[in-house]
Order: structure tokens, then sequence, then C-alpha cells
């Protein structure tokens, strides 16, 4: 039950993307690195010839399937790392049967299949690097002894598939010749899987059974075929694997093929859904993000000429209209500053100047005058200065106390000149109305008491 849970756990693990590359079932997908427009995808579960591929973007968008070639395909090429279990001395015969294995697998191998050797016990090393000759395979093969001590199993797996990991191959295989016996206790299964996924490795695996009780540590071997899209084959009691079984593995590692998907409809970031169907059966089933260079729209391009234009007049708009609305608050202002018509000097104290801007300006002591002068000579409503409609300016007495004085005159009412002097009660004052107008600020003066 454990194991099928595993297994279950395995398969959606699967769905997971790695990099720009997605695995499916025995399925890798990923953009070239020289051409984005096109998607690689190879696939070694199935027969080119038995499936149909499809592909879509997001949005259900057809996308044109350019090719589905059987594995290997031109340029491509397997790399292969037969790693042997060398850690217990008393298993030299199976290490011995392991050689004649590897040497009869050698023998059958294609010219795009890379082979290369390795031997682990508490530590890895690499006997035959991947891509020798065959020569350089059989001296390291008639080399292989058994004589170590402690199998850290998991960890010398995971230093396998980091070699593997560097080699410039379509496909990359790892044959493990072991009894499935671990002695780990910082590594697991679960790291094997994740190192052999992340590198895109097929794990092999072909048990020789240490002794009957022990066999059931094979599983390990299963579980790490099982869940890399690997093959796991037991040794019988003989040390004896079926007749054929060099065409049964070759053909489970060079299954499949190669499809190649055209990206070139699409722009910027998608997400491609490719499917193998068998018939109407669902082989397989991917989705795969990829980037690619956004594409110019000419309704999105005419849209924001257009969003570009109306901004330009709105702005070209708030311009005028802020100009004019400053033209209009200058004018405003400038109006608002009254028209000095004449202005009065007092004469004694600080010889304040004050701005005569109506045509009837009241001078009194009492609120409501236009010049309040507050001294005890001043009547409420003393005397009122009045401008004509020909400009000419007249003071008349409001039947004050002490009356009006023009130049020293007592006058009811007289027509005013430029500079005269005009004396109430105690306030003497000077009249100014022919360009001799200063700045000034409409003032209370306040006279002295008496």
């Amino acid at each position: 039950m454990n194991i099928l849970k595993i297994s279950v756990i395995a398969a959606l693990f699967n769905m997971l993307l790695f990099s720009g590359s997605v695995l499916a079932q025995g399925v890798v997908c990923s953009q070239g690195s020289d051409d984005v427009t096109k998607l690689r995808c190879d696939y070694s579960q199935f027969s080119s010839e038995a499936v149909k591929v499809t592909a879509t973007a997001s949005g259900g968008q057809a996308l044109q399937v350019l090719s589905n070639k059987p594995y290997p395909a031109d340029g491509q090429s397997t790399a292969i790392l037969y790693l042997v279990d060398t850690s217990n001395p008393h298993r030299q015969p199976i290490v011995k049967k392991n050689g004649e294995l590897i040497q009869s697998l050698v023998s059958k191998a294609s010219a795009y299949h890379k082979n290369g050797l390795a031997v682990f016990d508490s530590n890895f090393r690499l006997v035959v690097p991947v891509g020798s000759a065959s020569d350089a395979l059989h001296q390291g093969i008639v080399k292989l002894r058994a004589g170590g001590a402690t199998t850290e199993f998991y960890r010398n797996i995971i230093e396998a598939v980091k070699v593997l990991a560097k080699e410039e191959a379509s496909r990359k295989v790892l044959v493990v010749f072991s009894d499935g016996l671990a002695e780990d206790e910082a590594y697991s299964h679960e790291d094997v899987i994740a190192a052999a996924k992340k590198a895109n490795v097929m794990i092999v695996g072909l048990g020789y059974a240490a002794s009957a009780l022990k066999a059931t540590a094979l599983q390990r071997l299963r579980r790490l075929a099982d869940e890399t899209s690997g093959l796991y084959q037991a040794a019988d009691e003989n040390l004896s694997f079926p007749a054929g079984f060099s065409d049964t593995l070759y053909h489970h590692i060079d299954l499949g093929g190669e499809t190649m998907i055209d990206l070139t409809p699409l722009s910027g970031a998608n997400d491609v859904v490719i499917r193998f169907m068998k018939g109407d059966q669902l082989v397989s089933k991917l989705s795969q993000h990829v980037l690619l260079p956004v594409k110019a729209n000419p309704k999105r391009t005419l849209y924001m000429i257009a969003v570009a234009v109306i901004l330009l007049i709105l702005i070209v708009i708030f311009i005028a209209r802020r100009k004019r609305l400053m033209v209009e608050r200058k004018k405003a202002l400038e109006d608002a500053i009254p028209t000095v018509l004449a202005q009065i000097e007092v004469l004694g104290g600080d010889g304040e100047w004050v701005d005569m801007i109506k045509p009837v300006w009241r001078i009194g002591r009492s609120d409501g005058n236009d010049l309040q002068l507050s001294d005890v000579s001043i009547s409420g409503f003393h005397a009122e200065i009045h401008q004509n409609r020909e400009s000419d300016f007249t003071i008349t007495d409001l039947d004050s106390t002490n009356g009006v004085l023009v130049n020293g005159e007592e006058k009811h009412s007289q027509l005013l000149q430029d500079g005269d002097i005009i004396e109430l009660g105690d306030i003497r004052l000077r009249f100014h109305c022919d360009g001799d107008i200063e700045d000034s600020e409409e003032t209370e003066i306040y006279g002295s008491e008496s």
C-alpha cells in the first residue's frame, strides 16, 4: 500500500516544472536555446509510430507540430553510465558476472550510445569516462574487483547522476548493478529521485540479491527505476538474465522519439499543453511554460497612439485653460485695485497721505467717515469733498462746529486746487490732485486732545 502511495506521489511530481523544462510520464520538453520559437519534446515511454501529438496554447489556440521522429533523430545521442556495487569482497563472483553483462551490452551498442563505467562502495569512483573507446571500457571491466566494506547506496547513485548531468547527450541512462542494500543515514530515495529528475536521468536497476532473506532490498532498485521511467530486472539464482535481455534494455532506452512544436504564433509568456494520443486514449499530457519576445500588435499600437493623442489634446486644453484663468485672475486683481482720484496730506505729526478713491469723500471724527480724524476740534461729520463730472473737486462744510478754512479763509463751499491748505478745527491738510500723487494706505489719523 505504501509503494502504491509513493508511485502516485511520484506521478504527480513528474508534472512539475524544472528550470524551463517539464517532466511528465517519460516526456521532457524545453525551448531551444538557439531558437526559442521551437519547442522540443523527447518522449521515451511509447513508440513514435503509435502516438499522435497535439499542442494548444493558452486560450485554446492550436499550434503546429512540425515533426514527430523516432529516437534517435539526427545528431542525438545516449549517454550510458554502468555503475557496479563493489562494496562486499564476497560479491566478487557477482561483480565478475556484472562485468560480463556490461561487456555484452557494450558489444551490442550503437554508434550513438556513449558508454562509461563507475564503481561504488563507501565512495564513488569513475573508472572509465562516458564516451570512451571500447578498448578502455574492456580494460576497466577486466579490473573490476569487490573489496569495499560499506555501501553508501543513495549518496553514490547521486554522484553518478551528477556525472551524467554534465554530459551533452539527448538521453542519459544510469545502469545500476546492486543488491539494493543501503547503509546511508544522511541520504534517501527521495534525494536520488530529485537529482535524477533534475538531470533527466533514467535509472535502470539490475538486481543481484545478496541472499534469499535479503531479496526484498531489491525493491530499492525497482522503485528508482519505476520513478525515473527506467527498467528493472532481477537476476535468477544462476546470476543470469533472460535471453535477449540486451535487446530488451536497448529497446527500452531507445523507445519513443522527438516532436517539435512551432511557437511562432505566440508572443510573451504562454502555457502550452502537449498531448500524446494513441487512438482515442490519452497516453501522456503535460503543460510547458514558454517565454517568447513580445510582438508588436497593430491594434494595440493604434490604441496607444490614440491614447497619446487624446492625452496631448487634454494637456493642451489644460494649459490653455490655465493660461486664460491666469489672465482673468490678473485682470480681476487689477480691477480690484481702486483708482486714486486725489490725495490728502495730513500736515504735522508723521505727515500721512490718504488716498481719495471715491467721488464723495467725507471727513470727520465719527465712524462712517472716509477719513476719520480723532481730534476734539473735529465734528462728527465735519466736511465733504466731492468730485463732479468735470473732475473738479469741491469741499463743503457739513455744519461743523469749528468750520472749514481753505488757504486761511473760512468757506462753506470751495472749489479745490492742487496744493490748497484745508483747516478743519486744529487739523491742517494739504490737497493733492495734479499728478503729485504718492503711494499710500488709507489711515485713521489721530489728533491731539484739547
